[in-house]
């Protein structure tokens, strides 16, 4: 009874597998859906090369973007240090200036107090 069983699951088995083989090779609709997908497949692998050497371009390009950022902000801060020099020169400039106004002023004045005392006969 054993065999018969096993010999009658074989037989099914084989039947079906049959019938499927069968049902595949007579459907042209499958045969247009595996060729679908090989070529979305080959399409896939395309978009994975590019993307990859996007990747590589875009890692490189950052890499170099960084690099050329750090060198700005170098520039940017040596920059930015020769104005703050530049604007505290034209601070201490606008000082001076302002004390040369001032003694020149006060020189007016001992000037005129002087030709005051000369002129008249007054003690200075």
């Amino acid at each position: 009874m054993k065999f018969f069983v096993t010999s009658y699951l074989s037989q099914v088995s084989y039947s079906f597998q049959a019938n499927i083989h069968s049902f595949l090779e007579s459907d042209d609709r499958l045969a247009l859906v595996l060729k679908y997908l090989d070529e979305s497949i080959s399409e896939l692998d395309n978009m994975d090369g590019l993307v990859s050497s996007y990747k590589i371009h875009l890692d490189v390009s950052s890499k170099d973007h960084i690099a050329n950022l750090n060198i700005d902000v170098l520039k940017s801060q040596t920059v930015s240090d020769d104005i703050q020099y530049i604007q505290s020169q034209n601070r201490g400039l606008q000082v001076q200036t302002q004390n040369q106004r001032a003694l020149l002023q006060e020189l007016e004045n001992l000037l005129v107090l002087l030709l005051q005392c000369l002129t008249t006969d007054l003690p200075c």
